[in-house]
């Protein structure tokens, strides 16, 4: 059930053992310590803007939050979100829409304009790789220590094998198409949510099968394991899979709003963000 004291559209979740961050719309940033049952706000007057995209290394240090430039598009905490800075080596003004890291030390984000940012020193700064499409850039995933998949607009994914020092690109679906969500239990497997459609890959990345298709839009997706995983989207869809995705079975969720990031520490605890 939704806290009584949270407000506004949510659409970023980062769990780590029993502290949760959330984010979303005009720069609100919420922290729980006790598993979801509390919340307090750590809401910052630097962003205005929708924070599309969170991670937290862990909550005694780095927190990153990304989303619209309002007036700069990405947010940095060192100590859990206590304090806040938007100018880490050189504020960023693009709007960005999601925010991974490999290690301590090296990280990606990503956004509008088929926008990529690399970092290798723990975000002090970031290189901007050049674009390959015009198109949105919604979605990372690390699969291996190598490999960095993005997902964009227009059915397309940007897939890297150094590390993301340099991308290809390529067409998985068509130009109607966007990739919105990315998740890989293993350098092989890994699924994603396409628009309407749910897809798996099993080489890294590189050919991709449509496992499920569905009236509405899937927005998020996250596999526990080889066999069980969830997928979200508009209208409060829900679904879940206990066979690898061959079969999704729609689950009710009791919320009516679109649900916009899933995130579950096992097969059985979860959480879901809306608007």
């Amino acid at each position: 059930s939704a806290p009584a004291n949270i407000s506004g559209s949510m659409s970023a979740i980062d769990k780590i053992n029993n502290t949760i961050v959330i984010s979303g719309a005009y720069g609100l940033i919420y922290k729980s310590t006790d598993n979801g049952n509390s919340w307090s706000s750590l809401t910052v007057s630097i962003h205005k803007g929708y924070l599309q995209g969170l991670y937290a290394f862990s909550m005694s240090g780095k927190v990153w939050a990304v989303g619209e430039a309002a007036p700069y598009s990405v947010l940095y905490s060192s100590n859990g979100g206590n304090t806040w800075s938007n100018n880490f080596g050189g504020a960023r003004t693009e709007n960005l829409r999601d925010v991974k890291f490999l290690s301590d030390n090296t990280g990606y984000m990503c956004g509008e304009g088929g926008a990529v940012l690399r970092t290798s020193n723990g975000g002090l700064n970031w290189t901007s790789i050049p674009p390959l499409t015009i198109q949105a850039a919604n979605c990372i995933d690390i699969p291996d220590s190598n490999t960095v998949l993005i997902g964009c607009n227009a059915g397309l994914l940007y897939r890297s094998t150094n590390s993301g020092l340099n991308f290809t690109l390529s067409t998985v679906g068509t130009n109607t198409q966007q990739f919105n969500g990315l998740s890989f239990i293993n350098g092989n497997t890994g699924w994603a949510t396409m628009s309407r459609s749910i897809l798996k890959t099993t080489n890294n990345g590189i050919n991709w099968v449509t496992q499920f298709t569905h009236s509405t839009t899937l927005l998020s997706i996250d596999m526990c394991d080889e066999n069980t995983g969830y997928a979200c989207g508009y209208s409060g869809s829900l679904f879940k899979t206990t066979n690898g995705g061959v079969n999704w079975i729609q689950k009710p969720s009791q919320i009516p709003y679109n649900l916009t990031r899933i995130d579950f520490v096992n097969i059985n605890s979860g959480f879901a963000v809306s608007g």
